[in-house]
């Protein structure tokens, strides 16, 4: 039965053909990505009371993270972090190793990809993957699982689960010109808004372990041109001389594997959040990090060597 959730023969696998409960859902939170900004009570806070507990009333929250901080910015103690992590209520806490190397790429004549898009999804497959983990120990479904960054500050109550479409999934809308593409019909174009989404439970193994698959894709340049917005392929952010050598960017990357995999989304901007990656340590200015110059860091260690495993659990 649907209300229970009871997967059909107690495994994982069954819950990729469930079908999601509009009424009182049961939801898996995905906190991945580096920790950055989470400690911060404004941020940790907003996450419980704007995100998981606006939400849905039934939900088990899952956390993959790291611990590496850009030089110059503000590191927690473990006291901090522990707070934050009992704030949201987690209870699946798994630590990652930080600055290791993607898996080498054996593409001849295929451009560049974002180091980022593999380290967002190999933490979101590995959370996935102990979402299935409790499926499978527990016979239970999930309605939906979403994933969320743990340096979201996050503006506003979000929308019940019962409001949302089942047949799609909802990313937020902190980057609007991306809005066109999730308008198969009027586009050829693939690119998402990859900070958030909530996926209901059948789309979520495509959206959230697959999607790591897309690292290892070798199309050709102009292959990618003619899939991409050009603004994705050729660098956004770069205002300097000259232009660094074309790349797949992140957005592109996970919106070309879901589009092939025919998992629609839309844009709902009643999810409103902001990333804040920076906390700068006293003395610090945001221009000196972000010219490279890290004398205000001189002699910090990091404050994690000492982390134990706490009242969580670890995969």
């Amino acid at each position: 039965m649907a209300a229970t959730n009871r997967a059909l023969d107690g495994t994982a696998a069954s819950c990729n053909h469930h079908l999601t409960s509009a009424s009182n859902p049961l939801v898996a939170h995905c906190l991945t990505g580096a920790l950055r900004t989470f400690p911060n009570p404004r941020v940790y806070s907003s996450i419980r009371e704007n995100l998981v507990e606006a939400f849905s009333l039934r939900r088990h929250i899952f956390v993959v993270t790291s611990l590496d901080y850009p030089a110059g910015f503000k590191e927690y103690s473990t006291g901090e972090v522990d707070r934050a992590l009992a704030h949201v209520g987690a209870e699946s806490v798994e630590i990652v190793p930080t600055n290791h190397s993607p898996p080498a790429i054996d593409c001849s004549g295929a451009p560049s990809r974002e180091k980022a898009f593999w380290y967002q999804q190999h933490k979101t497959r590995r959370c996935f993957e102990a979402v299935e983990r409790f499926e499978r120990d527990t016979g239970t479904c999930f309605d939906w699982v979403l994933r969320a960054r743990p340096d979201e500050f996050w503006e506003t109550r979000v929308p019940n689960a019962s409001m949302l479409p089942t047949h799609v999934l909802s990313t937020g809308e902190e980057f609007a010109h991306l809005r066109p593409y999730q308008n198969w019909s009027h586009t050829h174009h693939a690119a998402i808004e990859d900070h958030f989404m909530a996926v209901p439970r059948r789309l979520a193994r495509a959206a959230m372990y697959e999607a790591l698959e897309m690292w290892h894709d070798c199309r050709t340049l102009h292959a990618y041109e003619r899939a991409c917005p050009l603004l994705y392929v050729h660098d956004r952010f770069f205002h300097g001389k000259g232009r660094p050598p074309p790349h797949f960017a992140s957005e592109c990357q996970l919106g070309l594997h879901l589009r092939e995999h025919k998992v629609r989304w839309r844009t709902d901007a009643r999810f409103r959040y902001r990333v804040l990656k920076l906390a700068l340590k006293p003395g610090c200015s945001r221009s000196s990090v972000i010219a490279g110059r890290v004398e205000c860091s001189d002699g910090v260690t990091s404050q994690y060597s000492q982390w134990t495993k706490s009242n969580y659990s670890y995969y």
